[in-house]
This record gives structure tokens, C-alpha cells and sequence, in this order.
């Protein structure tokens, strides 16, 4: 069974919703396989409902395999709001495989959200989307700490979007070699890093010497 939920460019609904969603819906789907939830440009959410809608809807959904949540535009979300959504949700989701958070447009973040990010994720997740496109506080460090702590090796479907100005050379052999050369069940992948005003000839080169021809199972 599976949940949709898209809420798209309703900049009059408050986070107060997250609320309501949780304690009168959430809690009370505890079959539910799939969640997809879009808040895109939702401007009034902030950061003090999402450990509602963390602690009092996810603990009951053991049985979640998937889950998507779309929070991009929303600008007055900090690192804190990722941060209580790990803490207080998605770490209980004990059969999660696959995960997929955009947070673009958000000026709020920092690279201390891809900390966050990185230091929960689960070793058994399959599949992983994460766009923090145009954020203008998320640098190469951000995604240095994702590749750092290690991503999820069994892996087959892996995209992210780091669509800004801030990514460099380094930040892109990270990912190559100390990344992408542990997925050896990748078979689907998606680097946007369009936009990158200093990468350069060189982290082509890497992306390609040290991640890309790794991947013998890739299939697009």
C-alpha cells in the first residue's frame, strides 16, 4: 500500500499540516510500503513541526520500504529540520530500501545537513536521491562528509543533484574514489553538477578514472 501526497506551490499552508498529517494519518497507516511526500514551495513550513511529524508519524511504519519527501523552496528550514527528521523518524524506519529527500532552493541548509544525511544512512538501502541543488551554503566540503562516512554498498540506484557554484576538483575525486568504487551493485546513475563554476577538465578525469570504471554493472 502506498501513500501521495503532493502539495505543490500551496504557499498558504503552514506546517501546522505536519501536524494533523501525523498524529490524525500517519500513526494510524502502520501497513503502508510507500510514502511520497511533496511540500515544494511550501513557504510557511519552518523548522518546528518536523520533529512532529518525525517522532509521532514514523514510528509505526515498520513495515516502510520507501519513502520520498519534497521540501525544496522551502527556505526557512535550517540543518535542524534535517537533523530532527533523521533523529526522530527516519532512523525507526527499520525496513527502509529506498530513499529520496530534496531539499533544492533551500538557503537555509548547510554542508551540516549532508552530515547528518551521511552519518544515518542505512547499509542496507538499495536505492538513494538526494538534490540540494542551488543551495547556496552547500559547498564540496558537503558532499567530502556524504562520501566520508560512506555510502550504502549494496547501492544499485544512486542520484544526486549538487547543482551549485560552490563543488570543486577535490570534491569530485572524493566521490570517485572513495565512493563510487565501493558500489559494485550500482546499475543506475545520476550526477548533476551542472552549473559548477570551478570544476574543471580534472575531475572529469577522476570521475571517469577512479569511479566510472568500477562500475561493471551499470546499465544507465
Amino acid at each position: 500500500t502506498s501513500l501521495n501526497l503532493d502539495f505543490t506551490y500551496c504557499q498558504l499552508l503552514t506546517d501546522e499540516s505536519l501536524t494533523t498529517l501525523s498524529t490524525q494519518g500517519l500513526q494510524h497507516l502502520s501497513n503502508l510500503i510507500s510514502i511520497n511526500l511533496n511540500f515544494t514551495k511550501c513557504i510557511k513550513f519552518t523548522d518546528q513541526r518536523i520533529p512532529i511529524l518525525a517522532s509521532q508519524g514514523f514510528p509505526t511504519l515498520t513495515k516502510l520500504t520507501s519513502f520520498s519527501l519534497n521540501l525544496s523552496y522551502c527556505d526557512k528550514l535550517t540543518d535542524q529540520a534535517i537533523l530532527s527528521l533523521i533523529s526522530y523518524g527516519l532512523k525507526s524506519l527499520i525496513s527502509l530500501t529506498s530513499l529520496s529527500l530534496d531539499h533544492s532552493l533551500s538557503d537555509g541548509l548547510t554542508n551540516k545537513s549532508l552530515e547528518y544525511i551521511a552519518s544515518y544512512l542505512p547499509k542496507f538501502l538499495s536505492s538513494l536521491k538526494l538534490s540540494f541543488k542551488s543551495c547556496p551554503q552547500i559547498s564540496g566540503d558537503g558532499l567530502t562528509s556524504l562520501v566520508a562516512h560512506g555510502l550504502p554498498p549494496l547501492l544499485t540506484f544512486l542520484d544526486l543533484n549538487f547543482m551549485c557554484t560552490q563543488l570543486t576538483d577535490q570534491s569530485i575525486e572524493e566521490l570517485a574514489s572513495k565512493g563510487l568504487q565501493n558500489l559494485q551493485h550500482l546499475n543506475s546513475l545520476n550526477l548533476n553538477f551542472g552549473g559548477c563554476e570551478d570544476c574543471t577538465d580534472q575531475g572529469l578525469i577522476h570521475l571517469s578514472s577512479q569511479g566510472l570504471k568500477f562500475l561493471t554493472k551499470l546499465t544507465s
